[in-house]
């Protein structure tokens, strides 16, 4: 049996380089042979890489689609890594499902930016000051903003352009902290509690600090109807501190602060569900 394992070329870290080695390593284990694919041109649509089935730790939709019209199993397959990913459509989704989330506000699609100050009015009066600004696409914490003042509100808009975004009510009682749940085959696995001193964001990419952390069951029946509502074989659900409320839902959520603080092999889960499903 073969398996790919999909990256992206153009961002590499520690976190991603451990994500993929865990990953190939509890593949191989199990008697997978595993090819590690990274795409740095363009990949050939009539030339697809044979396999049995893929684990996609990237955003590539397409490429991921394009996987599965050459008939090879996806996990995440794309419909969830386009759920994910699009920040606006997660929001849809769990407002559809009735999950409890910020007040949010999405931004209609414009293909010219043109500066209207009654936007601004009505943000700041259906979301108060401060109020957090996000692009609908964007990762690790960035593209994520906290607009203080009216001026800031403005600043960013202007900054961000045309640019798909939200807009949502900011929580000050979970300022800098947030639980983060990871989800394999609709199961909690791991939970973990990230904090950080200097920012409103807890994103490790943003300097937050990982630390185990024990949650209710409310907190982990909440990310398991996310990651069943957006179609996700595995994701990281992030969730308020004070509040069971969801922040967001990263479909390729990086574990290795989750293996090194709960003690899980949060890899090998993943690697036993993939198969079980394949033999299936």
């Amino acid at each position: 049996m073969k398996a790919l394992i999909v990256i992206n070329a153009f961002y590499t870290s520690q976190a991603s380089a451990h994500q993929c080695r865990r990953m190939k390593e509890e593949l191989e284990k199990r008697g997978v042979e595993s090819e590690v694919l990274a795409f740095s041109r363009p990949w050939d649509c009539q030339k697809i890489p044979k396999a049995d089935f893929a684990v996609f730790f990237d955003k590539d939709v397409a490429f991921c689609m394009a996987l599965e019209k050459a008939g090879i199993k996806v996990f995440n397959g794309s419909e969830g890594t386009e759920n994910a990913d699009d920040k606006i459509k997660t929001a849809v989704i769990l407002s559809s499902l009735g999950l409890p989330m910020p007040k949010t506000l999405a931004s209609p699609k414009r293909y010219v930016y043109e500066k209207d100050n009654s936007v601004y009015d009505y943000l700041i009066e259906e979301l108060g000051l401060p109020l957090v600004v996000k692009k609908a696409r964007s990762s690790l914490g960035m593209g994520v903003y906290l607009a203080k003042t009216r001026a800031e509100l403005i600043e960013l808009d202007e900054e961000t352009g045309a640019e798909e975004k939200l807009f949502q009510s900011y929580e000050e009682g979970s300022k800098g902290e947030s639980y983060r749940v990871i989800v394999v085959g609709g199961k909690a696995v791991a939970s973990m509690r990230l904090k950080s001193e200097n920012d409103f964001r807890s994103n490790a990419h943003n300097g937050g600090i990982a630390e185990k952390a024990i949650l209710s069951k409310e907190y982990l029946s909440l990310a398991e109807k996310a990651a069943e509502g957006l179609k996700l074989d595995y994701c990281g659900v992030d969730l308020f501190c004070d509040q069971p409320s969801i922040i967001e839902v990263n479909g390729n959520a990086y574990f290795e602060n989750a293996e090194r603080v709960s003690g899980i092999n949060i890899a090998g889960v993943y690697a036993e569900y993939i198969l079980e499903k394949i033999r299936r």
